[in-house]
């Protein structure tokens, strides 16, 4: 097998990513959206002199969530040995 080169490679992995499923469309916009919305990132039309507060209910409830489900599923591997 021939060597490539990292200039190929990362044409490659480029070319990869852009014929993915959902890249670049509606979907995958909105998803980036949301993602921005649950790490609590700026909005970009914050006020000088105004509260800055982003409020991390939603994350919050779905990490502690995510963790309960893992506990679970653990348990229940552990159980079945």
């Amino acid at each position: 097998m021939a060597k490539i080169t990292e200039e190929e490679l990362v044409a490659r992995i480029q070319s990869e990513i852009t014929d993915s499923l959902g890249y670049g469309d509606t979907v995958s916009q909105h998803r980036e959206k949301a993602m921005e919305y649950y790490y609590g990132q700026p909005f970009g039309n914050e006020v000088e002199g105004r509260s800055q507060y982003v409020d991390s209910t939603v994350q919050d409830t779905i990490e502690l969530l995510l963790m309960a489900l893992k506990m679970c599923l653990w348990l229940n591997r552990l159980l079945t040995m």
